[in-house]
């Protein structure tokens, strides 16, 4: 907002008391009065300490421009920021500040959808002008957003969601975020690249075995925890008071050495895991391996295993094949996508989805060095009657036309289960075009077909456009990226379930 508006809809009484005397806000903002600061006893410092303003001031003109302010429920948060906002619009502070935003967390929690800062502009500051709004976007470094009410919105249940992704957090001021954490109803908490390290776990696993927390849902991707922090996190896993369903560790600067800790933790009998990223990681063979021996055991409850371009060759394979053989697996989704687990590994793997019983239900494999032996037997397990598998991921393996027709082959089959097909970049011509819309006429049950970035020309779009007209049970056919003309985009256009 601008400062003209600042004053006009900010500086006004509400009609609210504080603890800053009981002055109501806006005397306190003429006035202009301070919170003194105070001791942990609750006492006022007679030391010479900066007012609370001055703080906020000194911390804004740091290098990421980010501060908490940190007080019990109606110890005059808000009307700090209030003053704040006032005192730049005033002219007597931040000018280096072209707009600023003040924005309060009751409002936000009543919009459902994700919002972007210029539609978070939009539905709370009305009056600001349309016109000016690409003023803001252009120059963020000369905006200052300020958000109000964060502690009481957790301590009264109101937000389950929160998200401080991209923020330069830090281990300091998430320290301070724990206390509120520990006694609130977050049931997500994103803090995706935050700038953590090994101690914010410390301050993790005492809100995750508070026996009050909710959290069920823990992102702390882009964060370098290394192995000493995600033992750390291990520990809270043990803990009959941990709920955490969903954990996300995407680059975390792990390795194979915390992967024992953590497959003991899945064991425990407390660990109530179902689903866990460990994508770009380097864990190696060895650290699956440890991995494996949770999978097998009763008590792991993991059913969603993300391993994505984590150093894995098809060594690893064997391991994984005596686990999904066990009858005590329990794991429907695993993704391998980016390893080098080559021909032996992948035939490993097509013999554990031949068990009757085998729960996986999606797997990815996209660019697994597979061959087409790989994908014969893929097409053989697919038509067994045996497989359960609904997604499969095979991308960005070189196999051609020969390799992928012994999986539309399979797709035609009564026993094949398959929704959705992922053969991007399979050297894909117009020869497979036959068997592929046999393939779908056959089928039902595939809806979702990707085949981007493969070689089909202008003689394959009418038979595609047919077939998928003609398909009650087809979604949607990913054509991107293929080498069609300008001439044909017409006749795309008339089925909107391909998308080119």
């Amino acid at each position: 907002m601008d400062k003209d508006s600042v004053l006009i809809h900010i500086l006004k009484s509400k009609g609210t008391p504080t603890l800053l005397g009981g002055d109501l806000p806006f005397r306190v903002i003429n006035d202009n009065k301070y919170i003194s600061p105070l001791s942990a006893e609750g006492e006022v410092r007679e030391e010479n300490f900066p007012t609370v303003d001055q703080a906020i001031h000194t911390g804004l003109s740091g290098e990421n421009k980010t501060v908490i302010l940190i007080g019990s429920e109606g110890s005059g948060k808000t009307t700090t920021v209030e003053k704040l906002v006032v005192d730049w619009a005033k002219g007597v502070h931040l000018q280096n500040f072209e707009y600023v935003f003040h924005f309060r967390f009751k409002d936000l929690n009543a919009c459902e959808d994700a919002l972007s800062l210029e539609t978070l502009i939009q539905r709370c500051h009305h009056y600001f002008p349309p016109q000016s709004m690409h003023l803001v976007l252009q120059k963020p470094e000369d905006v200052l957003v300020v958000f109000d009410g964060l502690n009481e919105s957790l301590n009264r249940g109101i937000t389950t969601e929160l998200d401080l992704s991209y923020s330069h957090l830090g281990d300091e001021k998430f320290k301070i975020l724990c206390t509120g954490l520990r006694d609130c109803k977050i049931q997500e908490l994103c803090l995706q690249s935050c700038n953590l390290t090994e101690e914010s776990c410390e301050d993790l696993v005492s809100v995750l075995t508070s026996g009050t927390s909710q959290l069920c849902l823990l992102v702390m991707s882009f964060n370098k925890i290394g192995d000493q922090g995600f033992a750390k996190l291990c520990d809270a896993l043990h803990s009959p008071h941990c709920k955490l369903q969903e954990l996300k560790l995407d680059r975390c600067d792990l390795t194979e050495a915390s992967m024992k800790v953590f497959s003991a933790a899945l064991r425990s009998g407390q660990s109530e895991l179902k689903k866990v990223i460990l994508a770009r990681n380097t864990m190696d063979d060895s650290g699956v391996e440890a991995l494996c021996v949770s999978l097998q055991h009763p008590l792991c409850k993991l059913q969603s295993l993300n391993l994505y371009t984590c150093q894995l060759t098809g060594a690893c394979c064997s391991h994984l094949k005596e686990a999904l053989m066990s009858e005590y697996c329990t794991l429907s989704e695993l993704e391998l996508s980016v390893n080098e687990l080559g021909q032996e590994g992948a035939l490993l793997l097509c013999q554990a989805l031949r068990r009757p019983g085998c729960p996986l239900e999606k797997l990815g494999l996209t660019r697994c060095e597979l061959t087409r032996p790989v994908f014969e037997e893929l097409g053989s397990v697919l038509k067994s009657g045996t497989s359960q598998l609904k997604s499969l991921s095979v991308g960005l393996n070189k196999v051609g036309d020969q390799g992928v027709k012994h999986l539309w082959d399979a797709i035609a089959h009564p026993s094949c289960l398959l929704e959705e097909l992922d053969v991007e970049m399979t050297q894909l011509t117009n020869a497979c075009v036959e068997d592929l819309c046999t393939a779908i006429r056959a089928s039902k049950t595939l809806k979702k077909l990707e085949m981007r970035n493969n070689s089909l020309t202008d003689a394959s779009i009418p038979a595609l456009v047919q077939v998928m007209q003609d398909s009650h049970g087809m979604q949607e056919m990913n054509l991107k990226y293929n080498d069609f003309s300008e001439d044909l985009f017409e006749m795309l256009e008339k089925c909107t379930k391909i998308i080119y």
